[in-house]
């Protein structure tokens, strides 16, 4: 999945690492012949790189970030309880990630990909995760029960919606 560099910090053996809006980080090493990034030793290079995009196989694996911690949790929602804002498409802000928790009945997160949807039935007692800035919805599957909890960076103030 591909998110945007938002810039880059030395790791203590001093390696560049890019911090990436999912907040994920991830190590870019020039080490030929296996690895080639000569642009990350030139400071001016690393800077044209910001707001350019790299692929980032932690959010393809829906893992939350190292060190992110949950800031806000929605009431339980119940069928025929659910605001309209969930049935349609939507998404979280970047670096906003979400567990949609689901204690009674099941319900499908519908992700909007690449044209195309990718569909996951979440069933009582299991969750699901949305990543950050992509568009998703939920279509109940009979009754249910649900809610979703917001995970973000430690020291952010960013809203959920």
């Amino acid at each position: 999945m591909q998110r945007l560099m938002q810039g880059f910090h030395q790791d203590p053996l001093g390696d560049w690492v890019a911090e990436l809006d999912c907040g994920h980080t991830q190590h870019l090493r020039h080490q030929p012949p296996l690895q080639l990034c000569p642009w990350v030793l030139v400071p001016e290079e690393r800077a044209q790189r910001v707001g350019q995009q790299l692929e980032c196989p932690l959010c393809e694996r829906r893992v939350l970030p190292t060190g992110f911690v949950p800031f806000r949790r929605t009431a339980p929602v119940k069928t025929g309880g659910i605001p309209d804002a969930l049935l349609r498409q939507h998404s979280t802000k970047a670096a906003v990630w979400g567990l949609l928790h689901v204690s009674e009945g099941a319900l499908e997160l519908i992700e909007l990909l690449g044209g195309g949807e990718q569909r996951q039935l979440v069933s009582a007692g299991e969750h699901a995760v949305i990543r950050p800035g992509v568009e998703h919805r939920v279509a109940p599957v009979g009754e249910v029960e649900f809610s979703v909890e917001f995970w973000r960076a430690p020291d952010s103030t960013e809203p959920a919606g």
